[in-house]
């Protein structure tokens, strides 16, 4: 770990991290047939002490050199075993003087006692898959992200009538409609007054104008006698009688 990350390698270093290729291993099994053992008991008085140890060579049948001293306290031993058996140690690599490393053993387990050969064949089968896994480097690979068109938000039937509503309310510029003409006629002097769009835009004095109201004048029929309480003979601003209807 650390000729290939340096310092930067440090911490992982510490926890025991080895290299096997480019595949950064933290645990290891072992699996073998063994040679021979050696304990070694630290107890004073009677007193089991914490710190007492095997020493297990274990050979896997792999090579010339196919053998490996591989150091397990004694707590982490739960079964008996004795030369020839075939055992599975499931450990870590420990470094000391910084580069030599020792296997140290957390867990043994005993397959059997004696030589079988059918639980040989199942713990190769898994040594050859592992062997060929790790024979080939592995490659970082990103993932591929797709980029896909911005899709628009989904919206209910409800909020759909609800914008159909709205542009129906929508206003519209009064200056782009065409005016509406509305014809009034008056029932006294039967004359048309028509009242287009455009008035609204008028000035105030011109709609004070049109809001003051009209007089009309009827002359009175001379045949038709006429009961009023004015005296022909008095002073009347006009020549002859009249009638004055308020709108």
């Amino acid at each position: 770990m650390l000729e290939v990350y340096g310092v930067q390698g440090l911490d992982e270093h510490a926890k025991g991290c080895v290299l096997v290729n480019n595949y950064p291993i933290k645990t290891v099994k072992i699996f073998g047939r063994v040679l021979s053992s050696v304990h070694k008991n630290y107890d004073t008085n009677g007193r089991t002490n914490p710190n007492n140890f095997y020493i297990i060579t274990v050979d896997d049948c792999s090579g010339d050199v196919s053998h490996i001293n591989v150091k397990i306290p004694e707590s982490c031993i739960f079964e008996l075993f004795n030369e020839d058996s075939l055992v599975e140690i499931v450990g870590h690599v420990l470094f000391f003087q910084d580069y030599l490393r020792q296997v140290i053993g957390d867990r043994l387990t005993v397959l059997s006692i004696g030589p079988d050969l059918a639980v040989e064949i199942e713990c190769w089968k898994l040594i050859l898959a592992t062997r060929r896994h790790l024979k080939h480097p592995w490659q970082y690979k990103a993932d591929v992200v797709q980029r896909k068109e911005p899709k628009e938000p989904k919206f209910s039937k409800r909020d759909y009538l609800h914008r159909l509503e709205k542009q129906k309310l929508r206003i519209i510029d009064p200056e782009s409609q065409v005016p509406q003409v509305l014809s009034v006629s008056d029932s006294f002097n039967m004359e048309f007054i028509e009242v287009t769009d455009s008035d609204v835009h008028e000035s105030s004095d011109e709609m004070q104008l049109r809001q003051t109201p009209r007089l009309h004048t009827f002359k009175t029929d001379n045949s038709s006698q006429c009961d009023t309480d004015i005296d022909e003979s008095s002073s009347f601003p006009f020549d002859e009688p009249l009638i004055i209807v308020l709108d």
